[in-house]
């Protein structure tokens, strides 16, 4: 393979094998008794009419981040800003980088918005290309032989809004931004292409900056606790050495031990963390903003990513099916939609990285094609195996559906103390399935 590429959203550092078992404990904790795979979701979703597909795609990502970087600046500060100086002042000599961004120290509410901006700029000004790239390769890979026909893309730069800045009890500043439906349903709807591949999540989020933590005043007194004796109704008071001491020195040095400080961390230890759309309050917002959207362009298919885990004051996982159900309930899933998730692998355990997709694909295979295990390369992947379907005959969404399952396997998992079947896509029975097809104009 030619290269690794890196995850952009959520994905900020490796699962450890700890909190890799807490993705179970997360999913049995408020839905033990609930299962996805490959039966219906509820009777009363609204059947999207048998439009013919056609095989073609657009990719809907983020192509010219620059401009929205652009746009930001000119519309949220004043004319006399500069951002040579704000850099400078902040000690960044390479702000074109996620490692020289990590050097900033903002002083103030400007700086820290251009800090803000600029790290949301490093991890999404790939993704698009990145996204297409998977599609390309899983081409390749199925179909070795044939001209690989490269997607039609629009940017969806322009619909990025950013919002209020805050900061948390340390320091720490969070900026919440929206992508907004109203420019991506716009955009869709000038398209003539079948199959939107969607890579990200409309609605709202946010992006923390993690230079602050709070830490204990006096490490080295952890194993220099005081302890009691009590024998009757007497207690003795001792230091670590066994000497005894007063009940107000015990106290004393009790409230010295959990002393904390606010520290800047040092470089190899600061972050950049995602709040997912799906992993938050904003969860149910969110995801019917997406069926709305599908909803409203029943001839097209939607292939959509459903989360990355991240870290943001604990291990979070994107969830939607207790607002998948809501939506089915009322009538309002569509059936042109398909959520796609990935599977992720740490040391000996294997499971899902998000709960409420429809399909998984193996973090291995995607690591095969050259990428990370992540939602935003795992539905490009699907997305190309749904055209080529399409190109094979598979023309109406139920017919789409029905093959993307004959191309999958049962795959299983422990969550907490359920265990959880769900759909994961062979890409071997893929390849074996579509590889004799025939060039398609």
């Amino acid at each position: 393979m030619e290269y690794k590429n890196a995850e952009v959203p959520n994905t900020s550092r490796k699962i450890s094998r700890r909190d890799f078992l807490k993705l179970g404990a997360a999913a049995a904790a408020g839905y033990a008794a609930w299962r996805l795979g490959l039966r219906s979701y509820g009777t009363e979703a609204t059947p999207s009419p048998e439009t013919e597909l056609k095989p073609s795609v657009k990719v809907l990502d983020f192509f010219d981040i620059d401009k929205a970087k652009d746009k930001y600046v000119q519309d949220n500060f004043p004319p006399d800003f500069s951002e040579e100086k704000s850099w400078q002042e902040m000690g960044v000599s390479d702000p074109s980088t996620r490692e020289g961004l990590l050097t900033a120290v903002p002083k103030d509410e400007n700086e820290a918005k251009l800090l803000m901006m600029m790290l949301f700029k490093n991890q999404y000004q790939s993704h698009g290309k990145n996204v297409v790239s998977v599609i390309e390769k899983t081409a390749g890979y199925l179909n070795p032989a044939q001209t690989i026909i490269t997607p039609e893309r629009d940017s969806i730069a322009s619909a990025v809004e950013f919002g209020k800045l805050e900061y948390d009890e340390i320091g720490n500043p969070t900026i919440h931004a929206r992508l907004s439906l109203e420019i991506v349903d716009r955009l869709i709807s000038q398209s003539p292409e079948s199959v939107i591949n969607m890579s990200f999540e409309l609605g709202e989020f946010s992006l923390t900056y993690s230079l602050y933590d709070r830490r204990l005043k006096y490490p080295e007194m952890a194993r220099q606790g005081p302890s009691t004796i009590t024998i009757g109704e007497k207690t003795t008071y001792r230091d670590y050495q066994g000497n005894d001491i007063t009940k107000d020195e015990y106290n004393a040095i009790s409230r010295k031990m959990d002393e904390t400080e606010v520290v800047m961390l040092n470089l190899n230890e600061r972050d950049v963390k995602f709040l997912d759309g799906y992993a938050g309050d904003k969860t149910y917002q969110n995801l019917l903003k997406l069926t709305d959207v599908a909803r409203k362009h029943p001839g097209k298919m939607f292939i959509a990513a459903g989360g990355n885990p991240m870290y943001l004051q604990g291990l979070k996982i994107p969830d939607i099916r207790e607002a998948r159900v809501a939506l089915e309930k009322q009538g309002q899933w569509p059936d042109n939609l398909l959520i796609v998730g990935f599977q992720a692998r740490e040391s000996g355990f294997v499971g899902r990285a998000s709960y409420g997709a429809d399909i998984y694909v193996s973090d291995k295979d995607l690591e095969e094609l050259g990428f990370s295990g992540a939602s935003s390369y795992a539905t490009p992947t699907v997305t190309e195996i749904t055209r080529q379907l399409i190109a094979r005959g598979s023309n109406t969404h139920k017919q789409v559906k029905e093959g993307l399952m004959q191309l999958t396997q049962a795959a299983e998992s422990w969550e907490g103390s359920e265990k959880v079947e769900y759909r994961l896509l062979d890409l071997d029975k893929a390849k074996n399935s579509l590889g004799d097809l025939k060039q398609s104009k």
